[in-house]
């Protein structure tokens, strides 16, 4: 009987969350030290996201001139052959 009451009050305590209480003091240094240690990250996550923004804008304008300059040859081409 005093093993099963023992194993019942050991299965409560697994379960069991302990919560620590902190100032507020506290917390807003671990927030400040947390903040400094992201933001640098951060910036440079930002900076390579605009980077490749630029890349793929330039790629996209390439893209555009050639279809534009494509365009241009195909209805030369066909102007042309109506000539003939």
């Amino acid at each position: 009987m005093f093993i099963i009451f023992w194993l019942k009050s050991f299965l409560r305590l697994i379960h069991f969350k302990v919560f620590l209480l902190v100032n507020e003091d506290t917390v807003k240094k671990y927030k400040s030290r947390l903040a400094d240690e992201v933001e640098p990250a951060i910036s440079e996550l930002i900076q390579r996201a605009e980077e490749g923004l630029a890349s793929l804008e330039k790629k996209h304008q390439l893209l555009e001139t050639k279809v534009r300059l494509s365009s241009a040859r195909l209805s030369e081409n066909l102007v042309a052959d109506s000539w003939l």
